[in-house]
């Protein structure tokens, strides 16, 4: 698919989606197909720049104690990185881009699951929203 879109190796997010089965049927395959051709390869480029700084650009390894972080699954880890990438893709693309709000940004980006586990109410899932920061400690509000 990378190749016949871009001349070029698949990103890491296709990489990732192809490693996790996502690809596997023609659906999954097309939806794959739109969300690249929608994203320019420079957006691409910035967006794999800046999860390297973060040093987010590896495939996820994580495991948590289940007895210290119940709830925590593959499920919520998949969350984070969206709503990871919302948030650079806001901070870089939005009307409002700053690049200060990378380190000085109040919100996050939440969906149903996310609340749930941070036990912050009730949002409607799939669909992530952009949820205030509590100013006094940082927490969602």
């Amino acid at each position: 698919m990378s190749f016949a879109l871009w001349d070029s190796i698949p990103d890491a997010e296709l990489l990732a989606a192809a490693a996790t089965g996502k690809l596997a049927t023609p659906e999954q395959s097309s939806v794959a197909g739109r969300t690249h051709v929608e994203r320019s390869p420079g957006e691409v480029k910035l967006r794999d720049f800046l999860l390297a700084w973060l040093k987010a650009d590896q495939p996820a390894d994580l495991a948590k104690d289940a007895k210290r972080f119940p709830g925590f699954d593959a499920a919520v880890a998949s969350d984070l990185r969206t709503s990871l990438e919302l948030f650079l893709d806001d901070v870089v693309w939005s009307e409002g881009s700053d690049f200060r709000r990378l380190v000085l940004a109040e919100e996050v980006f939440l969906n149903g699951r996310l609340a749930k586990f941070y036990g912050v109410g009730s949002f409607p899932d799939p669909l992530f929203l952009r949820v205030a920061l509590d100013p006094d400690n940082g927490r969602v509000c």
